[in-house]
């Protein structure tokens, strides 16, 4: 049984496996999987990915019961009747001994009205797993992982394409608001950003499962962060009017990922803690660049100190402070 499940349901996966790469590369090529057109078809090649790994890993490693098979014991003397000519299974259970154990393995004995079973704890190893079947399941979810990062990084470079022309417009800010929009507005240069990764993860998250939707929104997160941290926080310069506008513009990507978690903020802590130090006061920026140098030089993260930590800083290094606090003019 285990080589014909070997054999047939390994070949078998694997083929589909093969099929879902070739879909979603002619969807990328073709189409693309962040577009309206190739989103649905390359998410739900995805989401099958995952749901094939999770749900065989889960077969693969899971709890199984052996039950011991009764045998003779040679040292009693006796065949197959106890000491009193019953009937030897009729109130004799096997010995541990009778179970081959594979090394390795964690055991439990126990006993109950069926006998002496070993229960295999799920989190120990399984060395007798089909080969193929084995390496097809690890195929799918090293399929699920490519991809979802592949769709967060195709979604990071259209965001990043998009405001190329944003820490310009930063820049260029004599007053607030810095366009001709009302106050609060996001800057007209970073909508089309915005609007595309906010069309981009609606369109993959149709066909997706929760598990692949949050690997990948959350795996968008960590450029588009840096993007604004490095490119624009610690690149631009800021007027007290240019401070106050990126720091509009930061909650609206924020704003983003609210559909998909509790916490948006928390993915863009960089982000947030320099929209924080250009938007203080001078005296309280020099108070800040003060208590970082000090917690520096003690060796100690930001985040022991409590006037930095409640400022909402504590996530920057002493280095990154200092990088922030020197753009503002």
């Amino acid at each position: 049984q285990r080589e014909l499940l070997d054999v047939v349901g390994g070949t078998l996966l694997m083929a589909v496996q093969k099929q879902l790469i070739t879909t979603l590369e002619q969807a990328a090529q073709y189409q693309g999987i962040t577009s309206a057109a190739g989103a649905p078809q390359a998410s739900a090649c995805v989401a099958a990915a995952r749901y094939l790994h999770h749900t065989l890993s889960e077969q693969l490693a899971g709890p199984a019961l052996h039950r011991l098979q009764s045998e003779p014991s040679a040292h009693q003397g006796q065949d197959l009747h106890g000491p009193h000519g019953q009937d030897q299974k009729s109130y004799s259970s096997p010995g541990p001994s009778s179970h081959p154990q594979s090394p390795g393995t964690k055991v439990t004995p126990t006993k109950g009205v069926m006998g002496e079973v070993v229960v295999r704890h799920s989190f120990a190893p399984v060395a007798h797993n089909p080969p193929v079947l084995a390496a097809a399941v690890a195929g799918m979810g090293a399929l699920h992982r490519d991809w979802c990062l592949r769709v967060a990084r195709e979604l990071a470079l259209d965001f990043g394409r998009a405001a190329t022309g944003y820490r310009t417009a930063v820049e260029k800010a004599r007053q607030y608001p810095t366009h001709g929009g009302a106050a609060g507005t996001v800057t007209p240069e970073l909508v089309p950003a915005l609007t595309m990764l906010q069309e981009g993860l609606r369109a993959v998250s149709g066909a997706l499962d929760g598990p692949a939707l949050r690997d990948i929104w959350r795996a968008v997160a960590v450029p588009v962060n840096r993007f604004m941290f490095n490119y624009v926080a610690t690149e631009a310069t800021f007027t007290a009017a240019g401070a106050e506008q990126f720091a509009v513009d930061c909650t609206s990507v924020v704003a983003v990922l609210a559909p998909y978690t509790k916490r948006p903020a928390a993915h863009f802590k960089e982000m947030l803690a320099a929209a924080r130090l250009l938007t203080l006061s001078d005296d309280q920026a020099g108070e800040a660049v003060r208590r970082a140098s000090g917690m520096a030089v003690q060796g100690q993260p930001l985040w022991r100190d409590a006037w930095l930590a409640e400022l909402g800083v504590g996530c920057l290094g002493p280095h990154q402070v200092l990088a922030v606090v020197e753009r503002r003019v």
